[in-house]
């Protein structure tokens, strides 16, 4: 495939809103991206962890701390003694059969009401470990709010509460409430105060909790458990202050839980200022990039060649479902509307998700996506997190994610779980970003990303 050659007359002249004309790039790319401003000491972060006083290495591949040791579970039915038999039932029904390497070791330190600090890639179980060790250590006599689960999204946090929903499925007087934008706030205030509603499990974004617990602050005083899921987005940027006020309204004494694929040096200081001597579980760092999921790129000259590589991807590739990423809605857009353009797609064959749709649109299309009524969903960084679509085996990076953390979250997407993935990176060879961005991912993670080429002909062509 000699991508830096093909040129197409016809679609070039549909390019009739002056794209390049107008300089879109300049709006696409972040001119103060360089290797010098950018989150580039995660390896440094990480070894020095690992280093850590009390951290021993398993052969798990991973790092936990000397309190863990010779607590691992191999069955969920060693969770504990007392494990209530209808939420095992739940989770046997759901198709889990043995804990993954995070729900090995991380359930039971929050059944035993201990503080937490999980690291873990993406698709490695770690809602499992954080909603069954939750609803583990909830007094079901007691009709009152005792865990929260917080997460940076509404759209996970509805995830989170489908997996929440089907692993307690059995139980019958069990309540949650999906505290998030979209739901009525009268309908949350209801589950969380009055005595016929009253849930026992909350799972919400930040806005929405800071507002429904300022509205009633007797909700804070029956919890005794805060489970962060994407802690190194919730602890740090916008969400900071809002975690802030809504930690200032719960008990000291309070159990905390931090949960990501990722860590950075700001989040690690935070979190050692709110937890009180936290176990650590934490992944080595050569199984950051995630087992299973092949990291490749192909060079670009310009944007026009990234859109024609993605063309003869998919005619080639045979692919049933994948997601391209772009890091602004404009681009996201742009990709769209220029596929739709081309002969060989539909409007019924891709769709578009950011932040600025309607909820219940966004709803409606990852539903749709996960059934696979469509092939390829276009995305910002909005689903970068949270989302598993069992037929997804490819993820293009049109776009690089300027932050490095993102990169993982994105390409783990694919390979849900232990199953087999691809990641495409297209890179514009006349932007200097490009290739940094990918130089800083690469040093950031110590992973291999290899030429397209190179894998192509080595695992597709027979």
């Amino acid at each position: 495939m000699e991508y830096n050659q093909q040129r197409n007359d016809n679609y070039k002249q549909q390019r009739n809103d002056g794209y390049r004309q107008n300089r879109r790039e300049e709006r696409f790319y972040n001119s103060n991206f360089s290797l010098d401003n950018a989150c580039k000491d995660n390896k440094d972060l990480y070894d020095l962890l690992k280093n850590e006083e009390g951290l021993v290495e398993t052969e798990d591949l991973l790092y936990i701390s000397k309190e863990l040791v010779g607590t691992k579970i191999n069955e969920f039915e060693d969770i504990c003694d007392d494990i209530n038999t209808e939420l095992l039932r739940g989770i046997l029904s759901y198709g889990y059969e043995n804990p993954s390497r995070p729900q090995s070791y991380g359930i039971k330190p929050i059944i035993e009401g201990k503080d937490l600090l999980l690291q873990s890639q993406s698709g490695s179980g770690k809602s499992g470990a954080f909603i069954i060790g939750a609803v583990q250590s909830i007094d079901l006599a007691l009709k009152k709010p005792q865990v929260i689960i917080i997460s940076p999204t509404g759209d996970l946090a509805l995830q989170t509460h489908k997996l929440c929903s089907a692993l307690t499925s059995f139980m019958k007087d069990f309540r949650i409430s999906l505290t998030v934008g979209g739901v009525p706030r009268d309908q949350n205030i209801r589950e969380l105060t009055d005595k016929n509603e009253m849930c026992q499990l909350i799972i919400a974004t930040p806005g929405r909790l800071e507002d429904v617990l300022k509205s009633n602050k007797d909700i804070s005083s029956s919890i005794k458990l805060l489970i962060i899921d994407e802690f190194d987005e919730l602890l740090s940027g916008s969400f900071k202050e809002k975690m802030k006020e809504i930690y200032k309204l719960m008990s000291s004494n309070m159990q905390s839980c931090f949960f990501s694929a990722t860590l950075t040096n700001e989040v690690l200081e935070l979190s050692n200022r709110i937890m009180k001597n936290p176990l650590k579980i934490l992944l080595k760092q050569e199984e950051m990039t995630l087992d299973g999921i092949q990291q490749t790129y192909i060079n670009c000259e310009n944007e026009d060649d990234k859109l024609l590589v993605i063309k003869d991807l998919v005619k080639t590739l045979e692919i049933e479902q994948f997601m391209i990423y772009g890091n602004t809605i404009d681009k996201i857009e742009y990709i769209f509307e220029e596929l739709c353009n081309s002969s060989d797609y539909t409007e019924r064959d891709i769709r578009i998700i950011h932040g600025q749709m309607e909820k219940e649109v966004r709803n409606e299309i990852i539903r749709d996506f996960k059934k696979g009524l469509f092939k390829c969903l276009i995305s910002t960084d909005l689903l970068a997190r949270g989302i598993d679509v069992p037929s997804l085996f490819l993820v293009i990076n049109f776009d690089l994610p300027n932050d490095p953390s993102k990169y993982i979250h994105r390409i783990g997407r694919s390979g849900r779980f232990g199953k087999k993935g691809l990641s495409i990176n297209l890179i514009n060879t006349s932007i200097n970003n490009d290739i940094n961005k990918q130089t800083i991912i690469k040093t950031s993670f110590d992973c291999k990303i290899i030429n397209f080429n190179d894998y192509y002909q080595n695992n597709l062509i027979k």
